[in-house]
């Protein structure tokens, strides 16, 4: 099982779209290494345009460390790196611990929600304890609860569903179904995000 994930995060240039996913897609096969690649349907920020995202699992931090080593010692690995680079406006990294791994989830899933919460000052750790809370309260598709390093007040959640529409009635579904819980969420956050995106390529 997973315990920690490393998101690629790469902004196409112009026309450079299905260049970008097809080279991010033959990296990820050429590697092995479990994770996934989606691009993004709706984004975070109407104003950063489409992205590509490349998320890879490791068992561990150390383990995520040995390919940092490996890549920084192989000119190849940071050669393929600057060639898919160039296909972009900007390329961002994320390293996030995972809190919780996504459950019961369809076989073969097409749309990932990712949802960014950012917790009031000192209330991160509160409010991952009622995301678990909230977690626990269903038995279908459970999210995944991650905590991204490189951020003292955010959390991110995850779930992937097979359709559109399931998806749309999972939202609202948690919507009504969290009540009161949903309240204290929003209580201790100062802002939620969604981004949905179309799931290219999974390795599990």
């Amino acid at each position: 099982m997973a315990n920690a994930i490393f998101n690629i995060v790469r902004r196409p240039l112009e026309g450079q779209s299905k260049n970008l996913l097809g080279a991010v897609i033959d990296q990820m096969k050429g590697h092995g290494r479990p994770g996934n690649v989606t691009s993004s349907l709706t984004s975070f920020d109407s104003m950063a345009g489409i992205h590509v995202t490349s998320t890879l699992n490791f068992e561990s931090l150390s383990e995520l460390e040995e390919l940092q080593d490996s890549f920084y010692a192989e000119e190849t690995m940071q050669d393929a790196w600057d060639t898919t680079a160039s296909l972009c406006k900007s390329v961002s990294t994320t390293v996030l611990e995972i809190v919780a791994s996504p459950e019961n989830v369809p076989a073969n899933p097409k749309y990932m929600l990712r949802t960014i919460a950012s917790a009031k000052r000192g209330k991160r750790e509160e409010l991952i304890d009622l995301a678990l809370s909230m977690r626990d309260k269903t038995n279908s598709n459970k999210a995944g609860i991650l905590k991204p390093m490189n951020s003292f007040q955010r959390i991110r959640l995850t779930r992937v569903y097979s359709t559109l529409e399931d998806l749309s009635a999972a939202i609202n579904i948690s919507n009504a179904e969290y009540g009161s819980t949903l309240e204290k969420f929003i209580a201790l956050t100062e802002s939620v995000t969604r981004s949905v995106s179309r799931i290219h390529y999974l390795n599990r």
